[in-house]
């Protein structure tokens, strides 16, 4: 049965709680079908991660954003979910799809 994304990095998520808002990147971290390559970059919204499919199903490269916990944690979600949607209406082969 499929996640959804949210669910399936919240184990990521309590580990970068955790860890400080400046965690090492957590290369070989599985979240979901995916396995965390490196850190592509960071902001105030959280952390972007290259990631590859690595459940045998097919191969697959995606960039994995895990959105930062904490004080205004309420707002940075309503901004990643209106950029979830901004992206998700957009269709071009050099803009990042949203799965």
């Amino acid at each position: 049965m499929e996640q959804p994304a949210s669910q399936l990095a919240a184990g990521l998520l309590a580990a970068v709680r955790e860890a400080g808002t400046q965690p090492p990147t957590p290369e070989g971290t599985r979240v979901g079908p995916y396995r965390i390559v490196r850190e592509v970059g960071h902001g105030g919204m959280g952390t972007v991660y290259l990631a590859e499919r690595d459940d045998e199903q097919f191969r697959q490269r995606v960039a994995l954003k895990v959105v930062r916990g904490g004080i205004g944690s309420e707002y940075l979600v309503r901004r990643f979910l209106e950029e979830r949607q901004i992206l998700a209406s957009l269709d071009h082969p050099r803009i990042a799809r949203l799965l």
